[in-house]
């Protein structure tokens, strides 16, 4: 069966929840409303790598590098240098005079203490894997630190600098031994531009500026954050004014921004978010064959689905991962559309009947996901896969995530911002916490690249542990979105990127 362009129209506008909010324009004219289609629920980023979280995170902390977005090169942040001293040395000069918003001091004992804070194993990281890479820390003085990492590390200065998964941010050692974890995850203190004032859980975040940040005090002096999960209610509130960003639109709504006169839609594709339809291969008998796996993803046309629900607005990837990283390998085939060979497969495979599934997808937290996931259960109908819908909560799906309980079949999207392909080990290595393909071979592949220092080596390795990944099918599909903002037209802002970094913004 194909799916008409006017059947998956029917599926979006099922899956679009209608509603009103009702609440007060900003008062304060640098006081900046932020509507977000996922609440953000755990604010101490060792404990999190959901993309909720680290859009609000981002405000409240730094890291010792940043990135430029378009060049991709490292640059000064809370670290004025560094330099490589020998293969596995790392020392990093500090900036002097930074203060946390309590007022403790920033200084080599915080850096020390926060990067071996993700590696504390009661804290159970689910970072802790990826930044297994480090040794120790050596405190030379007050302005000084070497980070020691225990093999050559191609890509260190990566979980220095802005990214998601392994990215060091920097606390406060002090403030968290009095108050402690717990307190520290309700109650961040950091040395961004912007400090925490209050949360209500699942409902809103209220951060306000920092007026002793050491790049100069931020423009915008109030932010709020307010979890909104419908699409078209967070649409309706910035074309009222009652937001001034959202996040997610969809693009079925982004006429009715554009032509309010209220608001404009912005727009950015390099983001390197990937989305894909992950199986759990552990969690149901039929899911542990590969011939299975690939049968799925012949029975269901992505192509279809991705135009229809998302315009040209997105593009189409073998594999969940960003063509610019480094050591992406680049063309790579895509699975064909053949719903007779999925049902022949099938039976080979010994499921000439089918079988039944359940599968779990957020609804707002990614541009048309529940749309996107009723058509899958459509066409994997169609070949005799009976899959049992679930829309779930993102802070609960993240949760089963990082248990590896998530499944049989789940929507979930990867960032790559960190501009490498070793984003996949924190996704799909074995010894990942969130990975649900147990595969040895993949495995020794990732951890042998991340060790070779020889970029045409490297390449080479993480090259093949991307053609069996395709091999072994252990998702259906992968696509990259555009992210669509939407905007009121008082808001300035220099560069739509992922995540939003308030810093940059002002209001006219």
């Amino acid at each position: 069966m194909t799916l008409s362009r006017r059947n998956l129209l029917q599926i979006a506008a099922a899956a679009a929840a209608s509603g009103s909010l009702s609440a007060p324009a900003a008062a304060q004219t640098k006081s900046i409303n932020i509507g977000l289609s996922s609440a953000a629920a755990m604010l101490d980023l060792v404990r999190t790598s959901s993309g909720p979280d680290f859009e609000v995170v981002r405000q409240i902390f730094d890291t010792l590098l940043t990135r430029n977005e378009e060049t991709g090169e490292f640059t000064p942040n809370l670290a004025t240098s560094w330099r490589l001293v020998d293969d596995v040395t790392w020392q990093f000069k500090l900036r002097e005079g930074v203060t946390f918003h309590n007022g403790e001091p920033f200084n080599a004992e915080a850096v020390a203490f926060s990067v071996m804070r993700y590696l504390k194993p009661e804290l159970k990281s689910p970072h802790a894997g990826v930044l297994s890479f480090i040794e120790k820390v050596d405190v030379i003085d007050a302005s000084t630190v070497n980070i020691v990492t225990k093999k050559p590390y191609p890509v260190f200065l990566v979980h220095m600098a802005v990214g998601s998964t392994g990215m060091i941010i920097i606390m406060p050692p002090k403030y968290i031994a009095e108050k402690g974890d717990d307190n520290f995850a309700k109650n961040p203190v950091g040395t961004g531009p912007y400090r925490f004032i209050r949360a209500v859980p699942g409902s809103s975040i209220t951060l306000e500026s920092n007026e002793a940040y050491w790049r100069g005090k931020p423009a915008i002096t109030q932010v709020n954050y307010r979890f909104v999960p419908e699409n078209s209610t967070r649409v309706s509130a910035l074309i009222a004014g009652d937001l001034d960003i959202i996040e997610n639109v969809p693009t079925d709504l982004i006429g009715l921004i554009e032509k309010s006169g209220k608001a404009k839609v912005a727009v950015s594709e390099t983001s390197g978010l990937c989305l894909m339809m992950q199986l759990n291969p552990a969690s149901h008998p039929a899911l542990a064959n590969k011939q299975v796996r690939k049968a799925m993803n012949h029975a269901v046309d992505i192509d279809t689905i991705l135009k229809s629900l998302l315009g040209g607005r997105v593009n189409r990837r073998a594999l969940p991962v960003y063509p610019g990283a480094v050591a992406a390998k680049k063309d790579l085939p895509l699975y064909k559309y053949d719903p007779a060979l999925a049902k022949k497969m099938l039976a080979d495979a010994g499921y000439a009947k089918g079988f039944e599934l359940d599968a779990f997808t957020s609804n707002g937290r990614y541009a048309a996901d529940y749309a996107i996931a009723q058509a899958y259960v459509e066409y994997l109908g169609e070949v005799g896969i009976k899959v049992n819908l679930r829309p779930m909560e993102w802070a609960t799906l993240v949760g089963n995530m990082a248990k590896r309980q998530a499944g049989p079949m789940y929507q979930i999207g990867w960032s790559f911002r960190e501009g490498d392909v070793f984003k996949l080990k924190a996704a799909l290595h074995p010894a990942s916490p969130y990975s649900t393909f147990q595969n040895a071979e993949f495995g020794a592949l990732i951890d042998q690249a991340e060790v070779t220092m020889v970029p045409e080596k490297r390449a080479e390795l993480w090259g093949k542990a991307q053609e069996l990944l395709l091999d072994e099918a252990p998702f259906i599909h992968a696509w990259q979105p555009f992210d669509l903002y939407g905007a009121a037209n008082r808001v300035a802002w220099k560069q739509p990127i992922v995540p939003m970094f308030i810093f940059d913004m002002d209001l006219k």
